[in-house]
């Protein structure tokens, strides 16, 4: 999971998520940082790319809910639009809106037929990179139509949360992968939110919850809690 988290049921917080916090550990906070804005950067890219591509019902639904409940967009303090790096170019572009709040990062994905109680109507997902043809597997289903959607490099799939969908399993190699990023908002996380923003969560109560938190919430998101 990336960008902000309503942390766990049996201990609700608001913050940034910190599932990569063991990795930094030892490590200075700026290389934290840095990461986190590279994350930001690119469900900001790929967020600009939805809202060019997908159909504007499911760029409304994210913009409707983000709006209604004034959530913080996926952005750290201080951060405006995005960049990318291209060879050894860095390419700005600080007038573009940042992704909204949440979502996840998958490698080699694959999970059953399910459906999910999220905050939003849609997900939306980016595949960034697949190595091998459709017979490999790892292909998106949606029970609900009776349609499979063969997955592909540079793809995006919007879908509603509650209709029945799935993941197929991957072929058994070495050599295979398949990764990519969505965007969804947990059902909790408005709510936490506007606690956080009432004072009702405190910044202690948030580092002290969240420091040793390296999972992300099965309550609050279930789409990328596969294999």
């Amino acid at each position: 999971m990336e960008g902000f988290t309503a942390g766990q049921r049996s201990c609700p917080k608001f913050d940034w998520v910190n599932n990569l916090n063991y990795k930094f550990k030892k490590k200075p906070n700026e290389l934290m940082e840095n990461q986190r804005c590279r994350v930001a950067s690119l469900f900001g890219l790929g967020w600009n790319l939805v809202k060019k591509k997908s159909h504007p019902a499911v760029v409304e639904d994210f913009q409707r809910y983000v709006t209604t409940h004034s959530l913080p967009r996926m952005a750290r303090p201080g951060q405006e639009g995005y960049s990318i790096k291209v060879g050894s170019q860095i390419l700005e572009f600080p007038a573009e809106e940042s992704a909204p709040p949440s979502g996840c990062i998958s490698t080699n994905f694959s999970r059953y037929m399910h459906t999910e109680n999220n905050g939003n109507q849609y997900v939306a997902f980016w595949n960034l990179a697949r190595s091998h043809g459709t017979a490999a597997g790892a292909n998106f289903l949606i029970a609900a139509y009776g349609i499979r959607i063969c997955n592909s490099p540079d793809s995006h799939v919007a879908f509603r949360a509650a209709d029945s969908h799935g993941t197929s399993l991957p072929i058994r190699a070495n050599d295979f992968m398949q990764t990519g990023l969505a965007f969804l908002i947990g059902n909790r996380l408005a709510q936490q939110w506007q606690r956080y923003a009432e004072g009702a969560v405190s910044r202690k109560e948030i580092e002290d919850g969240l420091a040793g938190d390296h999972s992300y919430s099965g309550d609050e998101v279930g789409l990328f809690g596969g294999v």
